[in-house]
């Protein structure tokens, strides 16, 4: 059974296994067979509400054909009778890539799950076939697709991949000092699109506005916005701010062990910038983990927004045509 990330073949597991203890409680109150019972006083009371001469004869003859639809559907669609061995449901990448599996899927999602040791249960014949097909037909049709990127992949890529502790803090401090101050200025300024316009739509329309490294915010704000304390990527030297440096002169404080770069800098610098060490970060993790192929990230996601971009102008110009 395939799934499309790593993340389903977890909630797949876990939806079986729960369906499977749901159905066993059922069953063993007794709650599952109280549709048997209503079927047997539906169908021997309805013959007896109207004038019918044989209603004895009618009534076994609706209980025995109702009941063996009732059990035939139980058995295929409710009844969990089809073992569903948890390595079956599989999920790749690409080619390139490692088969994943539960507990095996390079991702901390393995850690998070670590402690749910599922290997015997059984779902409905039913949902076994549906589950089956369905994943089959969604992978032929997104093997089919125009696009040769995938793009699911490259998601799984970057979702998965782990930040360290200090880089992981400093995303933090730049979204709040960084991105949440320009996207304020620009929510209260409400500056001319005609100053933004054009980057705005290069890169990806208004989606450009909701991330930390958003190109408008670049443009607009980031150079004249500065973090609050130093940033210790960054080296004081290179990177001095005119009143912590005033200070500094003044002997009222140490020599920060950080700089204060603008946050223009600190996301875009070619050695110290954050994008960069991201990026980066990206890159080294794709390259260890087996799970996500060989072929760089950096390359797919260029052939892609290639891709997407050839198939925008050539929608705008329809468009235009009409």
């Amino acid at each position: 059974m395939m799934v499309n990330g790593p993340l389903e073949i977890y909630s797949t597991v876990i939806g079986a296994r729960l369906y499977d203890s749901i159905f066993n409680i059922l069953a063993s109150t007794g709650l599952a067979f109280l549709p048997f019972l209503g079927l047997f006083f539906h169908n021997i009371t309805t013959p007896y509400e109207s004038e019918i001469a044989n209603g004895a004869d009618t009534s076994l003859r609706r209980v025995v054909i109702h009941f063996l639809m009732l059990v035939f559907f139980i058995m295929i669609f409710v009844a969990p009778t089809h073992k569903l061995e948890v390595t079956s449901i599989t999920y790749k990448a690409s080619q390139s890539a490692e088969v994943s599996r539960y507990g095996d899927t390079g991702t901390t999602y393995d850690e998070v799950f670590s402690n749910l040791h599922y290997s015997d249960f059984r779902i409905p014949v039913g949902l076994a076939f549906v589950l089956s097909g369905v994943s089959g037909i969604t992978n032929a049709a997104i093997v089919t697709l125009p696009l040769a990127t995938d793009v699911q992949k490259i998601k799984s890529v970057i979702d998965t991949t782990r930040l360290t502790p200090q880089l992981a803090q400093e995303v933090s401090r730049f979204r709040d000092e960084c991105f949440v101050t320009a996207r304020a200025k620009f929510n209260n300024t409400h500056p001319k699109i005609s100053e933004y316009k054009d980057i705005m739509n290069m890169y990806g329309g208004q989606s450009d506005l909701s991330w930390i490294g958003s190109h408008v915010f670049q443009k607009l704000y980031y150079a004249d916005l500065y973090p609050s304390n130093p940033v210790s990527s960054f080296p004081y030297q290179n990177y001095t701010y005119r009143y912590q440096d005033y200070n500094h002169q003044q002997a009222q404080v140490e020599t920060p062990k950080g700089g204060y770069p603008s946050c223009l800098a600190w996301w875009n610098d070619a050695e110290y910038g954050l994008q960069k060490r991201l990026v980066q970060l990206v890159k080294d993790h794709q390259s260890k983990n087996p799970h996500l192929g060989n072929t760089p990230l950096i390359n797919e996601l260029s052939d892609w927004l290639a891709k997407v971009k050839t198939y925008t102008h050539v929608g705008c110009k329809s468009r235009q045509k009409i």
